[in-house]
């Protein structure tokens, strides 16, 4: 229930939502170091300095802290709506000691932890809300936003609310399978929607072999929309497990042994991994056109589930995501492997 008033919040107004987050979780985090600097609290959220201060500045004016020589310290009124606050229940986003340990295993500068597993759940609302959250600082005018299918995409879509009118939404890879609501072009226009921004579509098959990908682009509309996805700003995507992805791919079962063989416990954007990150088979896929070696993208990357955690390990080693969205089960799983 609680994670479904943060989701209605969100809906309503995600920036703000993002804002009043980060505040109580300055709340918990000045009362547990206090008195803390702005560094060392920037550091415990996984958050910037430049938005502790900007943030701690009006919750000073609010009579919430105080700044000291040594640091902040929270006043009376700031520890009663902590306290307030961490009655309530868990905050998405806190930074909590597995969220750290997840940074530093992976080496991924943002790791986010949404409360349950969707394995046991079956529901994906915690996990695209908080990825929903995370997304939203990022956009900005005249971005391009190049996203994936699957059923993680799919609820994050669903999640987001403000309007981005200047916005372009692609999808970063064709059709896979036959589930008309989790595909990527159909993801794409649920998220532009959402937004209230461009979106340009990609009728196109995922699997598609190199020779005729080249024979397509010739067309000029389908040349566009690659040429956006190789230019996106923001690249989202989901991660699957090998052997998930390769029934979707329709492989028979003698080529699902190979692939499985071979070490494959993952796929995302078409690359079919080992847990150490290597690719052991790369499909023919229109997301073989997102340019992981840019410097000026971030790519978020979101999976949820126990099951998935040698699929998220091996994904973030393939190619390593700015921020990283994942649920309690798979931290878990992840744990286990450390």
């Amino acid at each position: 229930m609680r994670n479904n008033i943060w989701a209605l919040l969100n809906k309503i107004a995600p920036q703000e939502v993002e804002e009043l987050v980060r505040r109580i979780n300055m709340l918990s985090g000045v009362a547990k170091f206090k008195p803390v600097g702005r560094r060392k609290l920037a550091s415990h959220l996984n958050t910037s300095e430049r938005k502790i201060r900007s943030s701690a500045e009006e919750m000073a004016e609010l009579g919430l802290i105080t700044f000291q020589s040594s640091g902040m310290l929270l006043t009376k009124k700031g520890d009663e709506l902590r306290a307030r606050f961490e009655a309530f229940g868990e905050i998405p986003g806190n930074a909590s000691a597995m969220q750290k340990r997840m940074s530093k295993y992976l080496g991924v500068p943002e790791v986010y932890i949404a409360p349950g597993d969707v394995d046991e759940s079956a529901s994906l609302e915690a996990i695209g809300f908080l990825s929903a959250v995370v997304l939203t600082p990022y956009l900005k005018p005249g971005c391009i936003i190049a996203i994936a299918g699957g059923s993680t995409m799919a609820t994050l879509a669903g999640e987001m609310s403000k309007s981005y009118p200047d916005i372009t939404v692609v999808p970063a890879r064709g059709g896979v399978g036959s589930q008309i609501s989790t595909q990527a072009n159909f993801v794409a226009a649920e998220l532009a929607e959402k937004l209230g921004c461009n979106c340009r579509l990609m009728h196109l098959p995922d699997d598609l072999d190199y020779a005729t990908l080249k024979e397509l682009e010739k067309s000029n509309t389908i040349k566009e929309v690659l040429g956006l996805v190789k230019k996106a700003d923001i690249i989202l995507l989901g991660i699957g497990r090998a052997d998930s992805m390769a029934m979707r791919r329709g492989l028979d079962g003698a080529q699902m042994q190979t692939l499985l063989g071979l070490g494959a416990v993952g796929e995302s954007a078409g690359h079919f991994f080992n847990i150490e990150g290597h690719t052991v088979y790369q499909s023919p896929s229109v997301g073989g056109q997102i340019n992981f070696e840019g410097e000026n993208h971030i790519t978020i990357s979101c999976a949820g589930g126990y099951s998935k955690a040698e699929a998220i390990i091996g994904a973030v080693r393939h190619h390593k995501p700015s921020v990283l969205v994942i649920d309690e089960g798979a931290a878990k799983g992840i744990a286990e492997k450390m």
